[in-house]
């Protein structure tokens, strides 16, 4: 039997794959299984089920519980940021810091925290598309078309201009496009003299709707029957 450097364990309460960089020698008398107990040694690396990651995406599945972020799903919110990159610390809750594995806008700007941290490519299936295990969901994730410049996920105005990132990238890909300022420019701000424009206009029509009115009152009080 070949080994290509993974454990697979499975049975109560084990349903994972734990890498490893043993050789097929190394593994005899250094590989302890204890499904009952709940214990692994592997060369002496004491394991539990608090340390199994189904997914593998760096959150252990006991904090992973509910519908999200998910068990089997390494990028719960399809962001193309992994549950675990999100969560660094791996603690279940979203601290300072950390962006929302359950949430792809975390500051709520209008662009994906993946996307704003320069992600052109989400988190691979762990299992393959065969499998019961997920990874991001391509028709979600928007990538960053311009992986060299990033934005900040935790500040929905990273230049302080006034303007959410979302206000100026319109499309949400990370790219500066013609018609779009830059969210990293407090001097490239949107376009808002053509939405003034229009606003102008139909005040001026309104006004002229008015003025329109009033002058008929006028004319039909003025004629008088003989």
């Amino acid at each position: 039997m070949s080994y290509d450097g993974r454990v697979i364990l499975s049975g109560n309460p084990f349903s994972t794959v734990l890498t490893g960089g043993a050789d097929p020698g190394d593994l005899g008398d250094d590989m302890v299984i204890s499904t009952g107990g709940g214990r692994v040694d592997l060369g002496g690396a004491l394991f539990s089920d608090r340390a199994l990651d189904s997914d593998r995406d760096g959150l252990a599945d006991v904090l992973e519980a509910s519908a999200c972020p998910s068990p089997t799903d390494a990028d719960s919110d399809d962001d193309g940021l992994s549950d675990g990159a999100e969560d660094a610390n791996g603690n279940g809750v979203v601290d300072p810091g950390e962006t929302d594995p359950c949430d792809p806008d975390t500051d709520g700007d209008g662009v994906q925290d993946g996307t704003e941290l320069g992600v052109t490519s989400g988190v691979v299936d762990p299992d393959g598309t065969s499998g019961p295990l997920t990874g991001t969901d391509s028709g979600v994730f928007v990538p960053d078309a311009d992986a060299g410049t990033t934005t900040d996920p935790l500040d929905p105005d990273s230049d302080d201009d006034g303007f959410d990132d979302g206000d100026e990238d319109t499309n949400g890909n990370g790219a500066v496009d013609p018609g779009e300022s830059d969210p990293l420019d407090q001097g490239s701000v949107p376009a808002i003299v053509p939405a003034l424009g229009v606003f102008g206009f139909a005040a001026a029509a309104l006004g002229m709707a008015i003025s329109g009115s009033l002058a008929l009152r006028r004319r039909s009080r003025s004629v008088r029957p003989t």
